[in-house]
């Protein structure tokens, strides 16, 4: 669940990896609303992530848990939060569409472009910073990160 605290109310997001391929995980991305803070339907997204390879830098997904994060808007990427990954460093949730845009860190879409990418990122970057900053510009982030195992990948013990 990634969590940003906006003015005095919190945004709760959640991502779930769900699919598990040779070259990403593909995950959704649940933003939860503030009460009185627009629609009460919650803002759904999908993530991309390397596969997990023993927390390596540059070449791995960060390991499920919750991190604190911070907006970041230098460099060439603009707008991303970047999370506090330890044993890790520059960790972000970044546009970007298919697994090599991605060196450790999580893309996001508005949806699935096929079985390893998505689609829309840049789009999905503006909506996420519109919910983190709806009532705060620098806002306090907290990131949970969970595995949801598909009851067909758990039943095979295999990786689709």
């Amino acid at each position: 669940m990634l969590a940003l605290q906006v003015g005095m109310a919190l945004v709760e997001i959640r991502i779930d990896r769900k699919e598990w391929t040779k070259e990403c995980i593909l995950g959704d991305m649940i933003i939860h609303r503030p009460f009185g803070g627009g629609s009460p339907f919650p803002l759904r997204l999908c993530t991309l992530e390397l596969p997990f390879m023993d927390n390596i830098n540059n070449v791995s997904s960060i390991p499920t848990g919750s991190y604190s994060a911070k907006v970041r808007t230098d460099g060439s990427k603009g707008w991303r939060l970047e999370l506090i990954v330890p044993g890790r460093s520059n960790i972000q949730i970044h546009s970007g569409n298919i697994p090599s845009d991605v060196r450790g860190c999580i893309l996001v879409g508005t949806r699935r472009g096929g079985k390893n990418s998505v689609r829309a990122s840049q789009l999905a970057i503006g909506l996420l910073r519109n919910e983190a900053e709806q009532k705060n510009p620098n806002p306090e982030i907290r990131v949970t990160v969970f595995d949801v195992h598909s009851a067909e990948a758990c039943s095979n013990g295999r990786i689709r």
